[in-house]
């Protein structure tokens, strides 16, 4: 999958520490090496990287969350009529996350995959390699679901991707 091998691509750049003590930090660069790895070209041209957009009630079928980041044709572009078109990756990032902290962003990416049709959700461990939290996932959207934990020691990024596939977990 295209998506995942340039996140995956763009976090193996971020090779400052400081990064990896925040999720704001770490998401700051993300966007910026996104952006650099072109990941937009895969989408219409109208296509936004956004952090932290606010989703409020009326526009977004009840939702009120503010993603961590997001991949989308906001509809304040005219270009689409309703806010579940034009949604492409949902992100998600924890600091060593654990099971609790994982499970509350699970929840969100699936009323973001019910309510907005998101068809990819990536949860992003910082510091989380080589565990993975995949396996608390309970909702029904495990084809969309995707995990990246991650770890920087030295010069060198690990990444574990972690997702479902025909009801198993597998890990790379």
């Amino acid at each position: 999958m295209k998506e995942i091998d340039i996140t995956i691509a763009a976090i193996k750049h971020i090779k400052r520490l400081r990064y990896y003590d925040s999720e704001r930090a770490f998401v700051t660069e993300l966007y910026r090496h996104l952006h650099e790895a072109n990941l937009l070209s895969l989408f219409p041209e109208q296509t936004l990287i956004e952090t932290e957009v606010q989703k409020s009630e009326k526009k977004h079928f009840g939702l009120t969350q503010r993603p961590d980041m997001v991949v989308h044709i906001p509809i304040e572009e005219g270009v689409t009529q309703h806010a579940y078109e034009g949604n492409f990756i949902a992100y998600a990032f924890k600091v060593e996350a654990n099971e609790a902290k994982a499970q509350e962003d699970f929840a969100k990416f699936d009323e973001m995959f019910n309510k907005l049709r998101y068809p990819l959700g990536i949860f992003i461990n910082i510091g989380g390699y080589p565990d993975s939290l995949l396996h608390h996932y309970r909702g029904n959207y495990r084809d969309r679901i995707h995990e990246l934990s991650i770890r920087f020691i030295g010069n060198k990024v690990d990444v574990q991707h972690s997702y479902f596939e025909n009801g198993v977990i597998h890990h790379e």
